[in-house]
């Protein structure tokens, strides 16, 4: 797998280049009339408990599908009415705040229940419902600040992840590593292991240029009521010149969350439908894959989450 990158986009430009020598000799104008979607509500909220050091209230973000050439930025919709429900009851009406959303007064607990409506004029009233599964801890965790160096000689840092499962449950998971100081700068994952390399969003070796996943998801099938290892690299902030290589001083900030059911099937089906869309010219485009909502008569996904977290401290390493 070491070139397989490389390979890849070799095989892309010669595919590329016989695809234009074909259309010079033979332009043909392919006019497509797509009828405009119907307008419906796309709902974005996971929601966790009270977790430091990154903490949230529970918040909502609303917007609005878009057509399949619809190249303008949607704006979020800042005059919905977003009714908050605690175990079937209603609890209250949030407020719309500019940059986290639709938020609530509170933090939400585990193991109840709380759903919501969002009501818009021009658009069919939707709902959803969720809750936040137990915590599974993190039984050991472990960083390699140096652990080899791969393509065009970068260096790599190795991460491994252990936990106990529990027995006769289902449960979803997710890894998450990112930059302590920047939630949106996440680190692009790799791993060898079977449990996650097997699920259906991974991307295969196949595919040019895919990018490794900012998310590990995976399910316990394969690992019911057993303790688990999941080791993962990534590729750390580095510099250097032809002599001398470094990787840099940073801080990591590593998330292992248990997931609802929904928050799984929502983000695996998202990122397949993603990898689809790029698939290998060479072996067929996929069909477009059809991305799970548990949002009634909308699209989106409101789901719960829980998280053990570790962070780590990387010193300035000379490589080579």
């Amino acid at each position: 797998m070491k070139n397989w990158k490389k390979k890849n986009k070799m095989r892309l430009f010669i595919l590329v280049s016989f695809m234009l020598l074909i259309v010079s000799c033979n332009e043909t104008e392919l006019k497509i009339d797509l009828p405009a979607p119907k307008p419906k509500l796309v709902v974005q909220s996971t929601f966790t408990p009270f977790t430091p050091p990154k903490v949230k209230s529970l918040s909502v973000f609303v917007n609005q599908n878009a057509g399949v050439f619809d190249s303008l930025k949607i704006d979020p919709i800042t005059d919905a009415t977003v009714s908050l429900f605690i175990e079937g009851k209603f609890d209250q009406i949030l407020q719309y705040d500019s940059l986290i959303g639709y938020c609530a007064n509170f933090f939400p607990k585990v193991g109840i229940e709380y759903s919501i409506s969002v009501e818009k004029q021009g658009f069919e009233t939707v709902t959803a419902k969720g809750m936040i599964p137990q915590k599974v801890p993190i039984k050991n965790c472990e960083l390699i600040p140096f652990a080899g160096l791969g393509e065009e000689q970068l260096a790599f840092s190795r991460l491994s992840v252990t936990f106990d499962d529990p027995a006769n449950q289902t449960n979803y998971y997710e890894i998450m590593v990112w930059g302590y100081q920047n939630e949106n700068d996440k680190y692009m994952l790799a791993t060898n292991d079977k449990v996650i390399t097997s699920e259906s969003y991974y991307p295969s070796p196949i595919l040019m240029d895919a990018n490794r996943p900012r998310r590990l998801l995976f399910n316990d099938k394969q690992i019911n009521g057993k303790t688990h290892t999941v080791e993962m690299t990534y590729s750390p902030p580095q510099s250097g010149n032809i002599d001398k290589h470094y990787v840099s001083y940073h801080q990591i900030f590593l998330s292992f969350r248990s997931v609802s059911e929904a928050y799984y099937l929502y983000y695996t089906t998202l990122f397949k439908h993603f990898n689809d869309r790029r698939a290998d010219l060479l072996f067929g485009i996929a069909e477009p894959g059809h991305v799970y909502t548990n949002i009634q008569n909308g699209y989106g996904v409101f789901a719960g989450y829980n998280e053990d977290n570790r962070t780590f401290e990387v010193d300035s390493i000379r490589v080579r």
